[in-house]
Formats: C-alpha cells, sequence, structure tokens
C-alpha cells in the first residue's frame, strides 16, 4: 500500500472564524466524492452511483485518510495551486462560497484539495515559487485578481 494524502489549503487573508474554515475545508475535502455523485445526477434520476477509483484514492480510503492542511494568503495564491496541481495531472477541488453567511453576499473562494494521491506526487505541485502563507514573500504586490480559469460554473457550497 503506497503513503498517500490529500492536501487542503485554506485561505487566511479572508479572516474566517475557526469553524468557517473547518466547513470550508470539509466541502473542498468532500469534493472528492461529491462530484463524482453530483455530475450522475445532473443525467437523469438515478437509484445507484458507481464510482471508480484509482489504486492510491483506494489506498487513501483504506489507509487512514491522511489530511495535510495548508495556508496562503490570496486567492491568486489558491487558484495558481489548484491550476498547478491540475497541469501536473492532479484531481484539485476549488471550493466557492456563496456569500450567502459571509464575505457581503459576495461568492469567494475560499479552499482547495488537492488528491487524494501518492505523497511523493502531491508534493510536487506545492514546491514552488508561490507562497505557501501570508508571511510568504512572493511577487503578490497587487491585490489579487479574479482568474476567470478557476471560476466553477457556479457556487458550489454555502
Amino acid at each position: 500500500m503506497k503513503s498517500t494524502k490529500m492536501v487542503i489549503i485554506l485561505r487566511k487573508d479572508l479572516g474566517m472564524v475557526r469553524s468557517k474554515e473547518i466547513a470550508q475545508g470539509a466541502h473542498a475535502a468532500l469534493d472528492f466524492l461529491v462530484e463524482p455523485i453530483q455530475q450522475a445526477l445532473l443525467s437523469g434520476p438515478v437509484q445507484q452511483v458507481a464510482l471508480t477509483f484509482t489504486e492510491e484514492e483506494q489506498d487513501w480510503l483504506r489507509g487512514g485518510m491522511a489530511k495535510v492542511c495548508l495556508k496562503v494568503g490570496s486567492e491568486a495564491e489558491l487558484c495558481a495551486l489548484h491550476e498547478k496541481a491540475r497541469a501536473a495531472g492532479l484531481k484539485s477541488y476549488l471550493t466557492q462560497d456563496s456569500g450567502k453567511t459571509a464575505f457581503h453576499g459576495v461568492p469567494t473562494f475560499t479552499a482547495c484539495a488537492i488528491g487524494p494521491d501518492a505523497t511523493d506526487r502531491k508534493d510536487r505541485p506545492m514546491n514552488s515559487p508561490v507562497p505557501s502563507s501570508p508571511t510568504s514573500k512572493g511577487n503578490f504586490t497587487s491585490p489579487p485578481r479574479r482568474s476567470r480559469r478557476c471560476l466553477p460554473a457556479k457556487p458550489r457550497w454555502s
């Protein structure tokens, strides 16, 4: 059985209370299972949904479901890591809060979950020039801009 993990990334610049951070991280982590189920349900009413898991995903589900939580300081950093993970062939799930209870009614990207996958694959996108915390030095001198490339079709969670 391979060493596997899921990486959960949260935005610290939003000033979310701990319970909101936990909820947003949980939404991102659950997308690993929820996304294929939602896709099946969009095709019409179904009684059963068959899920297919890679060998690494099966190892993760059997082996304790290890998670590592990281923080970033902006939406730009969150989207950059999401896009970098996908470019590396990893599954990455971006969570957008609907804004109903926070963020002044504005849908806001709050978290991302990468994987689960083999631990050695997951570390590669994290080892990048993208800052990993609000105090890291980086090239983000202007306010973050919303990237159309990382916008989901609609808010996924509230």
